[in-house]
């Protein structure tokens, strides 16, 4: 298959070519790609009119972004937004360890695919900015606090993850978001904020 031809005057020719992702309709391995990564080489076969040798030549492809995605149509709580609101919190209670902190929220999270029949073991992965005082937990805009994600009791640091099972197409957990305050400190009055990403995946 012919790519392009040069003309050899020196311009400059343009190859238009596009990386895309394959969807699946059940859990599969989320695509996590950071800046710099290499993604593939592309290999060309550069024949001439000059009766002069073909060769090979290749172009090395590299990310400038970071990115994630999870190809499965599969979702978590059907793709809504989870929006954990703790309310008015009186700085001086708050705990620093996400397991004896008082202020918490539990969140109940429900997996479904949209084919039938599907029984497998599925991965939830928690993606999102590790706090500067505790890489267990997640970062917000106040710098002395934070929000610690529990299953089953347990913290799930930012970039880690837990496993779950899916039966028949569906599955459900219940979560413990829970806020924390740098340990020592009294976190400034005033609205604060935080993100993170929940993946679905497979083992």
């Amino acid at each position: 298959m012919t790519v392009a031809q040069m003309t050899g005057d020196g311009g400059i020719k343009v190859l238009d070519t596009y990386m895309y992702v394959n969807t699946t309709r059940v859990p599969g391995k989320y695509v996590d790609i950071k800046a710099g990564n290499r993604l593939g080489i592309m290999w060309f076969r550069l024949d001439n009119t000059l009766q002069l040798p073909s060769h090979l030549i290749s172009f090395w492809i590299y990310a400038i972004n970071d990115f994630y995605f999870q190809p499965s149509t599969c979702t978590i709580n059907d793709n809504a937004p989870i929006d954990v609101d703790f309310g008015p919190v009186d700085a001086s209670t708050l705990g620093a360890n996400p397991g004896t902190t008082p202020v918490k929220r539990v969140v109940s999270l429900r997996y479904s695919c949209p084919d039938f029949g599907i029984n497998t073991p599925i991965t939830i992965t928690l993606k999102g900015a590790r706090s500067s005082f505790w890489s267990s937990v997640l970062a917000t805009s106040n710098d002395d606090l934070g929000v610690g994600l529990l299953r089953n009791g347990s913290v799930v640091p930012p970039e880690s993850l837990y496993t779950s099972n899916i039966y028949n197409s569906t599955g459900g957990d219940d979560v413990t978001f829970a806020l924390v305050r740098r340990s020592g400190s009294l976190p400034a009055a005033g609205p604060f904020s935080g993100s993170a990403t929940l993946i679905m995946g497979v083992p």
